[in-house]
C-alpha cells in the first residue's frame, strides 16, 4: 500500500501546482492549506517564515526539477533538438492543463515584495542558463555567444509560454522555436568559420 505524502511535502507540491495557475499573490494561505489538506499550524511548524518561505522551496523543487530535465534534454542529440525537446515539453504542459498552468518560476519571479521568492527564481534561471551555455560550449559554440544565446532562450521561452497561456495557443512558442534556431545557425556557424 503507498503511503500518503507527509504535510511538508503536500504543501510544497500544492505551492507549485497554486503557484503555477494563479501566481503568487492569488496563492493565498487557505488555498494552499485545503489544496495540501495540512492545517495552517501544520504550514507554519515547517516553513516558519509562512508563504513566502513555502513558495521559495517550491521554487527550488521546480527548479531541480528543470535543471534534471535541462541535463537530460542536452545529454543526447544535437542543440537543435534540445530547443526542440524544450519546447515541445511546455507546449505538452500548456495543452495538457488547458492553458492553466504556467511556469512557476516565472510566477516566484513576479513575487513583488518577497526578494527571497525572487532570489530563489534568480537562481533557478541562472542555473538553467549555465547548463544550456555549458552544454552548447561543448558543441562548439563559442563560451561568450553560448552564453548570451542560454540567457535570451531562457527569456523568450519564459515570454512565450506567458503568451501562449494568455492567447490559449502554443503559436509564440512555435515562433520562438523558429527564432532561436535561425540563431543557433549563426553561433554554430561562425564558430565552424573560425575552425575551419
Amino acid at each position: 500500500m503507498a503511503t500518503r505524502p507527509r504535510p511538508k511535502q503536500r504543501l510544497v507540491k500544492s505551492a507549485l501546482t497554486l503557484v503555477s495557475q494563479h501566481g503568487f499573490a492569488d496563492a493565498g494561505l487557505a488555498e494552499l492549506t485545503a489544496a495540501s489538506r495540512a492545517s495552517r499550524n501544520s504550514l507554519y511548524q515547517h516553513f516558519p517564515g509562512g508563504k513566502a518561505e513555502l513558495i521559495e522551496t517550491s521554487t527550488g523543487l521546480a527548479g531541480r526539477r528543470l535543471s534534471r530535465y535541462i541535463d537530460a534534454a542536452t545529454s543526447t542529440g544535437d542543440p537543435y533538438a534540445w530547443i526542440d525537446r524544450f519546447i515541445e515539453l511546455w507546449k505538452r504542459v500548456l495543452v495538457a492543463s488547458d492553458y492553466q498552468t504556467g511556469c512557476p518560476v516565472l510566477a516566484a519571479a513576479l513575487a513583488d515584495g518577497e526578494p527571497r521568492v525572487q532570489a530563489a527564481a534568480t537562481a533557478v534561471y541562472e542555473d538553467c542558463q549555465q547548463k544550456v551555455a555549458t552544454a552548447l560550449a561543448r558543441s562548439g559554440a563559442d563560451e561568450k555567444a553560448a552564453r548570451v544565446f542560454a540567457s535570451m532562450l531562457m527569456s523568450a521561452v519564459e515570454g512565450a509560454v506567458a503568451r501562449s497561456r494568455a492567447a490559449r495557443d502554443v503559436t509564440p512558442l512555435n515562433d520562438v522555436r523558429d527564432s532561436v534556431r535561425i540563431l543557433l545557425d549563426s553561433i554554430l556557424s561562425s564558430t565552424t568559420e573560425v575552425t575551419d
